[in-house]
């Protein structure tokens, strides 16, 4: 799907959903609701930094230091989004040439988004299943 979409980096999608599967439907949801939640912020974060700064004309490493800096603040007490840090910092290192730092981070959102949101569909399907096969031993 990442490759249909023609997503700038296809090879997040499938990371995502490794990342994010876990044990049981329930911690899968949870850490896909977390994986949104601090890509959301990391792309945010990102891409107002970086707009905000571009009349500034600093480097290139002054910029991801800063925005390093905000993000992490912003997620200090929640170390559950910690990929928000990644993120932003992965829009900032990634941005292709001819891209502007918005498209650049819709699609790192898209790819984070696109790979959780496979895990939780092959977590519901791995629970149904389960459930199937547990109802059908018993009887």
């Amino acid at each position: 799907m990442a490759f249909l979409l023609q997503l700038h980096q296809p090879l997040w999608a499938p990371v995502s959903a490794l990342i994010t599967n876990k044990e049981n439907l329930g911690d899968t949801f949870s850490e896909f609701r977390n994986r949104v939640i601090g890509t959301t912020l990391g792309a945010t974060l990102a891409i107002l930094c970086q707009i905000s700064m571009q009349h500034l004309h600093l480097a290139p490493s002054t910029e991801l230091m800063i925005v390093t800096a905000v993000t992490a603040a912003v997620i200090a007490n929640r170390p559950e989004w910690r990929v928000g840090l990644w993120t932003a910092v992965i829009i900032l290192l990634s941005k292709d040439v001819g891209s502007t730092i918005l498209e650049t981070g819709l699609m790192r959102f898209l790819e984070v988004t696109l790979g959780s949101t496979a895990a939780i569909v092959i977590a519901a399907l791995e629970t149904r299943a389960r459930r199937f096969w547990s109802d059908t031993t018993k009887h």
